[in-house]
This record gives structure tokens, C-alpha cells and sequence, in this order.
């Protein structure tokens, strides 16, 4: 069902924004590997394929955060 998808697709957010919180948090953050980078690259680009498109279509911006903060309010 769409809300089961729509609940997926926030509880992946969380968990990849958690992951890049790291960096942008910290007021010194800890030096990112190249294989986390790698790592944290392909999340991204599972999270867009996995969970926006086939949700939300083809969306062409960057600011995927900002879409997701006000899809909810949208689907009310």
C-alpha cells in the first residue's frame, strides 16, 4: 500500500541522513574515507531509485531533504 511505501521511504531517510549528519553536524568532522564516501554515495543514489522515483516520479532537484520535510503536509 502507497502509506506502507511512503513510511518506508521516510524511515530510509532517516537512516541515510543520519549517516551524513556526521559530516555536517560536527563543528570538527572526523575525516571521511574514500570507501565511506563510496559507500555513502551509493546509499544516496539506492534511497533516489529505491524509494523517491518509484513514489514520487522523476524529481529533478537536489534538495531531495527539503522535498521530503513537505511531502508529508502534501499528503494530507
Amino acid at each position: 500500500p502507497f502509506e506502507g511505501a511512503v513510511t518506508a521511504m521516510f524511515s530510509e531517510y532517516v537512516v541515510l541522513y543520519g549517516r551524513i549528519a556526521v559530516w555536517t553536524t560536527a563543528t570538527t568532522p572526523p575525516q571521511m574515507t574514500v570507501d565511506e564516501a563510496t559507500s555513502l554515495s551509493e546509499h544516496a543514489m539506492t534511497f533516489i531509485e529505491n524509494f523517491v522515483r518509484p513514489i514520487l516520479g522523476e524529481v529533478h532537484t537536489p534538495k531531495i531533504h527539503k522535498l521530503l520535510r513537505h511531502i508529508l503536509g502534501a499528503i494530507k
